[in-house]
């Protein structure tokens, strides 16, 4: 939304008529991406008042966009000068994206004194507080990065976003027990949220907790897959193969998803063959590789592993699985 200065200047009504017109002009043309023709009239708006801020936020816009940085940056600390309480948020991004090495803790510590005081007379703007946040991380201060989350919650309530911010502070910091911790605080609330699942799983491969994180991520992929977040589900999986790139349960359950979610059934076929080829007697196996073959079109080499499945099948309710799958290849 574009907004309105609240610098005043003494000016004629004509003049800030002009003003008016060649300012939301400009705003035109820096959404078409026409800069000449912004610039010239953001001239114009300079002309007819010197001071106002909002020109020379808009100014900085679009030497940014020109990729004249040194310029982008004077202009949005003019802007900032002149217009404190509407042109802090563009400069004080703009400082937190310094990359050079001895001025970029200097712009750090200048956007955190400068979003200090804009939070003071904007309580309640998460833009400011987020902005906050970021400048705490990057200057490592973890007990104020997570103060903000705090206020943040207070303002638009806990909710996922909440959730991952205290993870990615806790675990930057360093602290992966209390990371892992504001993940298991969320999922309390919510046991579908399969990102902090991962998250969580992920943690625990950091912490070389690698058997754990692999039944994490095997458990998460066929949770997920019963509820049909196949995206997620994929995701655990593949996850869980990074740790066991043979694990036959895995490589099982992952193959007969794919095929029957109109997956790419060549890939199902390859993983699923390679349990038959660890464990050639394993019935449940035996009917996935069947199954992939007939929706693949071999009906014939399905019926035949269809077959071996139910020569080696010991329970009943699998029995019957196995049996209605060879009746369905079978069909004519």
């Amino acid at each position: 939304m574009l907004c309105c200065s609240v610098t005043t200047w003494a000016i004629s009504t004509e003049q800030e008529q002009q003003f008016l017109y060649y300012f939301y002009a400009a705003h035109q043309a820096i959404e078409n991406e026409q800069y000449s023709q912004a610039l010239l009239l953001l001239d114009y708006c300079e002309q007819i008042n010197p001071q106002d801020g909002l020109t020379k936020d808009y100014l900085g816009v679009i030497y940014d966009a020109l990729h004249q940085p040194d310029k982008a940056m004077d202009y949005l600390r003019q802007a900032y000068a002149c217009a404190p309480l509407d042109c802090w948020q563009r400069y004080c991004s703009k400082l937190l994206a310094t990359q050079e090495g001895a001025s970029q803790k200097k712009s750090l510590r200048l956007a955190q004194q400068i979003l200090e005081q804009t939070v003071k007379s904007k309580p309640k703007d998460e833009d400011a507080w987020g902005l906050l946040q970021k400048a705490y991380i990057q200057l490592g201060l973890w007990k104020k990065a997570l103060s903000t989350q705090d206020r943040l919650d207070g303002i638009a309530g806990y909710d996922a976003y909440s959730a991952l911010n205290r993870y990615r502070i806790y675990h930057l910091w360093g602290k992966d027990k209390e990371a892992l911790q504001a993940i298991d605080d969320y999922l309390k609330q919510d046991p579908r949220e399969y990102r902090f699942l991962l998250f969580k799983g992920d943690l625990l491969v950091q912490n070389k907790q690698y058997l754990q994180a692999f039944i994490l991520f095997a458990q998460i992929g066929d949770s997920l897959a019963n509820i049909h977040e196949l995206e997620g589900a994929y995701m655990a999986y593949d996850k869980a193969l990074e740790l066991d790139q043979n694990n036959a349960y895995v490589l099982n359950n992952y193959a007969y998803v794919l095929a029957t979610n109109s997956g790419d059934l060549k890939h199902a076929e390859w993983m699923s063959q390679k349990t038959i080829q660890a464990y050639p007697n394993n019935a449940t196996y035996l009917d996935t590789y069947a199954w992939i073959l007939y929706l693949q079109g071999q009906n014939y080499l399905a019926a035949f592993y269809a077959k071996k499945a139910l020569e080696n099948v010991t329970r009943p309710e699998d029995k019957a699985i196995i049996e209605e799958h060879l009746r369905i290849i079978n069909e004519p």
